[in-house]
């Protein structure tokens, strides 16, 4: 009777065991997509696209510093010097963005799939998977955010920069031309 009954408890928790498993390894997967949609939406969004607009803006501060002797401005277009001057910084700032993030989702990628590894086969401590999903979440919502935030400085540099540029460069070409 004692063995029928130790028997019956061991099935009952290796039952639970493998539910928990199949919950974690669903819990791995969805974070998996997530980290597809964000690659997703961040490749929609690369750098690459925009370098360009980088180039001429750096080409632009290069020509206005070279060729710019007064020191007086008027007051408007002082401030528009200034937004396009922290919009050109913040290409680099998105480019090292970009490259963050596409290296933190492999890296994300890597670590989900030997976790979903330790759990199929058991590997490791087992009473730890919920922590490690839990944290291994945690990094994916990071990322999610990081990602938004890289969007919307993007938009925000593109739209200064649209905004801007056709002035700014017709000043510093003018600025050469006097020179």
């Amino acid at each position: 009777m004692k063995f029928a009954f130790i028997l019956l408890v061991l099935i009952g928790l290796s039952s639970c065991t493998d539910l928990k498993k199949g919950e974690q390894i669903l819990s791995i997967q969805k974070m998996n997509e997530s980290l597809d949609s964000i690659q997703t939406v961040l490749l929609e969004n690369d750098y690459s696209e925009i370098s360009d607009l980088a180039s001429n803006a750096n080409a632009i501060d290069s020509r206005i510093k070279m060729n710019y002797q007064s020191d007086t401005l008027e007051f408007e277009f002082a401030k528009k010097l200034d937004a396009y001057n922290v919009m050109r910084k913040s290409f680099t700032i998105l480019d090292l963005a970009f490259l963050q993030l596409s290296s933190d989702l492999k890296i994300e990628k890597k670590t989900l799939q030997k976790l979903k590894l330790d759990i199929e086969k058991v590997n490791g401590e087992r009473d730890k998977y919920a922590t490690y999903i839990e944290f291994e979440n945690d990094k994916v919502q990071k990322l999610k955010i990081l990602l938004s935030d890289y969007i919307s400085l993007r938009e925000k540099t593109t739209q200064t920069y649209e905004a801007l540029h056709t002035e700014i460069n017709a000043f510093s070409l003018s600025l050469s031309n006097q020179n």
